[in-house]
């Protein structure tokens, strides 16, 4: 999932989509600045427990808002059933 806002929490983001799917894992990926603060690079991996999931979830939430950004949805090829 891309376009995140970089105040979106990973908590959020499962409530976000795990109100109707079962998430097996959400990681929002970060990075260290140069002060040593850690913070959203604006996208993240969501890993569903099946494909099927994971391909409905791309169609329901692909283009839809969440914290005032709209969302990116697509594939993640290197994990079977993960996506972002």
């Amino acid at each position: 999932m891309a376009n995140l806002n970089y105040d979106t929490a990973a908590w959020q983001l499962e409530q976000h989509i795990g109100a109707f799917f079962e998430i097996k894992s959400c990681r929002i990926k970060t990075t260290t600045s140069k002060n040593g603060t850690e913070r959203s690079r604006g996208w993240d991996v969501v890993e569903f427990f099946t494909a099927e999931d994971a391909q409905q979830a791309i169609e329901w939430y692909h283009d839809t808002t969440l914290d005032g950004r709209m969302l990116a949805m697509k594939e993640y090829q290197e994990c079977g059933a993960s996506f972002y």
